[in-house]
């Protein structure tokens, strides 16, 4: 009988959601070239980038 590995699992969900969020930058990558025309590299990085507290 075969154990259910967790840390696998774990593994398996963070890479599905690193994949999700770096295609989704991908799709605005054209957004945010004609954004950067206009804005400054602080406001885009506070935009693009997660807030770690």
């Amino acid at each position: 009988m075969r154990r259910f590995d967790r840390r696998s699992f774990e593994r398996k969900g963070l890479n599905k959601l690193l994949s999700k969020d770096e295609r989704l930058l991908l799709e605005n990558l054209n957004d945010l070239r004609m954004e950067s025309l206009r804005m400054s590299i602080k406001e885009i990085a506070d935009m693009v980038l997660p807030e770690e507290y």
